[in-house]
């Protein structure tokens, strides 16, 4: 394969892990609209930032393990779908779970080509 090719292989799932994780971590924000001490608004951040921590732990894991994140992501993309799926519409659900998938998918595709540039 071209080594061009498989470094865009190799980086788009992560790029994307980093920047998903980037935009789940915008909508903690809003605690900063809420009244209250500085300690309750400092946990209700940290508490939102908790899936944000989640996608980065598991790109951590997966960094060298592609299979380990293809296998995740695409489990907490059901998750997801699974957990809100009488609380949100359909487009809610394709913005939040739609990322995980694919990001599912580019680590399967890394971890393929991986093996085969190993054997």
């Amino acid at each position: 394969m071209n080594t061009k090719i498989s470094k865009v292989v190799y980086w788009s799932p992560r790029l994307l892990a980093v920047l998903f994780a980037l935009f789940l971590s915008l909508f903690a924000t809003d605690v900063f609209n809420q009244t209250g001490g500085f300690f309750s608004i400092a946990a209700a951040f940290l508490i939102q930032l908790i899936p944000a921590f989640i996608i980065l732990v598991v790109l951590i894991i997966s960094w060298k393990r592609e299979w380990i994140g293809a296998f995740i992501y695409v489990f907490l993309g059901f998750y997801y779908i699974f957990t809100t799926f009488d609380k949100f519409d359909y487009t809610t659900l394709a913005v939040i779970s739609g990322p995980l998938f694919l990001m599912s998918i580019l680590f399967f595709i890394s971890w393929i080509v991986r093996k085969n540039k190993q054997s």
